[in-house]
């Protein structure tokens, strides 16, 4: 990774970190509807597994979760995740973890998850740049 890169990444962290309560409590609240529609349009399975890329607060994880059987949430902040597991907790569901994860540099074997969602990232491929 380049400097410049990490610049942008620990820029973004900073950001997120700074906003974490705020941004979070407005995407819970209100995108909601969102999530949910979301969740029914691609026909989550009560047998899947999804992940969650720059999951944020939580706020598809958390809709996920209550229509398949797993959700890994992967941010690059800390204070995101630890908002989304804060979410998590009080509205009792179990069947969801977060991690600190860069969703740039993932390294997933295939058939890890049946499906991939993304709220708010803008995420490039190597192998297929869209710039």
């Amino acid at each position: 990774m380049s400097q410049g890169e990490q610049g942008q990444r620990d820029l973004v962290r900073d950001q997120f970190t700074r906003t974490a309560q705020v941004f979070g409590d407005y995407a819970i609240a209100n995108r909601v509807s969102e999530a949910e529609r979301l969740a029914r349009m691609v026909r989550a399975g009560s047998g899947e597994c999804v992940v969650d890329l720059a999951c944020g607060p939580g706020t598809l994880a958390l809709r996920f979760a209550r229509q398949v059987r797993w959700v890994c949430g992967l941010d690059l902040t800390p204070a995101m995740l630890n908002r989304a597991r804060d979410s998590a907790r009080k509205e009792g569901l179990g069947n969801l973890e977060f991690a600190l994860a860069d969703a740039e540099a993932l390294s997933l074997a295939d058939g890890s998850f049946d499906i991939a969602v993304t709220a708010t990232a803008c995420i490039t491929c190597p192998t297929r740049p869209w710039r």
